[in-house]
């Protein structure tokens, strides 16, 4: 039902622990083109819609930039579980919309150490390809 809202272009909901009712929703959207959207404002707006019981009503809604999606265009609710989990995005190269992914400094500036970055090859099998990735890592030589 949240897809319903006019400047909301995508949504993803997982479910995270809550100590009352075991478990309650939280929301992950992208917003349209052009649009800005706070998460109270969708969680306001998501009370005021009818057809929304009030246990469905997310009680966090979080604005990314994009969901992170399959191959095929699924948003990966298992990567969305681990974020609600408190994981770090900054290694899927994701951030919430707002915040920056921070690079490292250059080695020589003063009191920081030089890091290496290594580029990791894997190979993801699919039902129907195989697919090879680039992951780079960055580590510190210090």
């Amino acid at each position: 039902m949240l897809a319903t809202h006019p400047d909301i272009l995508e949504v993803g909901i997982v479910a995270v622990a809550d100590s009352h009712w075991g478990e309650r929703p939280k929301a992950f959207i992208t917003v349209q083109p052009g649009k800005t959207l706070k998460g109270e404002d969708v969680i306001e707006w998501a009370k005021q819609t009818s057809g929304i019981s009030r246990f469905m009503v997310p009680r966090e809604v979080e604005v990314l930039a994009e969901l992170p999606k399959t191959s095929t265009g699924k948003v990966k609710k298992n990567v969305l579980r681990e974020w609600a989990k408190g994981a770090d995005r900054t290694l899927m190269g994701q951030t919430s919309e707002g915040s920056d992914i921070k690079e490292s400094p250059p080695h020589d500036s003063p009191g920081t150490s030089p890091v290496m970055l290594s580029t990791i090859t894997i190979l993801t099998s699919r039902l129907d390809s195989l697919e090879y990735r680039e992951i780079g890592c960055l580590s510190s030589i210090a």
